[in-house]
């Protein structure tokens, strides 16, 4: 299931043109990346101010680290395509490091992490 919601996310970023989570990403250039290249088209994340539903809401996802989110979107998986090409390391980092940090009620958001 987290395989999927991971997929899913990276599959959202292909239409998707602070502080650090562990990943090298800066959350607040990360944000504005999430926003600016049109992630929440498919996503709900409240931390983005955003309400798609084409993709997992990231509210409700626990995305895991940081590293695990630039992993997928390097990747892909299933039916979502590697960003590798389309973003730059940094890019990917700084989304991954504000995903990781505020969906599934991180720790950025104010809401501890269930117990992996």
């Amino acid at each position: 299931m987290r395989s999927l919601a991971l997929a899913l996310l990276v599959l959202a970023l292909a239409g998707c043109g602070g502080s650090s989570d562990g990943g090298g990403g800066d959350t607040a250039s990360g944000k504005e990346l999430f926003s600016s290249a049109g992630c929440g088209a498919c996503h709900t994340l409240s931390a983005a101010g955003t309400g798609g539903s084409a993709g997992p809401d990231l509210d409700e996802t626990d995305v895991g680290s940081a590293a695990d989110v630039e992993q997928i979107v390097r990747q892909g998986g299933r039916e979502m395509p590697s960003f590798a090409g389309r973003l730059t390391d940094d890019e990917i980092a700084e989304v991954a490091a504000f995903v990781a940090g505020t969906a599934g009620g991180g720790t950025a958001a104010g809401r501890p992490r269930p117990p992996t």
